[in-house]
């Protein structure tokens, strides 16, 4: 799997960091993590501004195959292993109770351990965002804001 590459536009420069303008892509329709928004919508990244990009310059953000690879295995894979993991444990817990049927006590431990999963990632978020391993970065300016002096190619 290659790095994930985008464009995107400078919007805002706020000290070390920059808020890019991503158009959503082909790719983005591909994830459907947020199939509700509006296709023409602009993606806003929080970016570190480490080759000191300004505002209006076009420039390329990259992350890496593995972070990316990494952040999907939090945000889907541990939360459908709890899901499973509840449902065989509800299984379990309605023959231990003797119940005609475990499908109402596997439907419930599997939500329930689901939204756990949720819940400790969120609790988690903060921690993961302040370690930067799953933040792009900046690679290069595309293109230079067109107000500044020169024919606006950078690279």
């Amino acid at each position: 799997m290659a790095d994930v590459e985008e464009t995107g536009v400078v919007l805002e420069l706020n000290g070390t960091q920059a808020k890019i303008g991503i158009q959503r892509s082909d790719a983005c329709d591909k994830c459907g993590a947020c199939r509700f928004a509006d296709r023409n919508q602009q993606m806003i990244l929080t970016v570190d501004n480490t080759i000191n990009a300004k505002v209006g310059d076009e420039v390329q953000i990259e992350l890496g195959s593995g972070r990316l690879l990494s952040a999907t295995f939090i945000i889907y894979v541990i939360p459908l292993i709890a899901l499973l993991a509840g449902v065989a444990l509800g299984y379990w817990l309605a023959g231990a109770l003797g119940a005609q049927s475990g499908d109402i006590y596997g439907a419930i431990t599997g939500i329930a351990l689901a939204a756990l999963s949720f819940g400790l990632i969120k609790l988690f978020e903060p921690r993961i965002r302040k370690s930067g391993r799953y933040i792009p970065t900046i690679k290069r300016v595309i293109y230079k804001d067109k107000n500044e002096k020169g024919d606006g190619l950078y690279d």
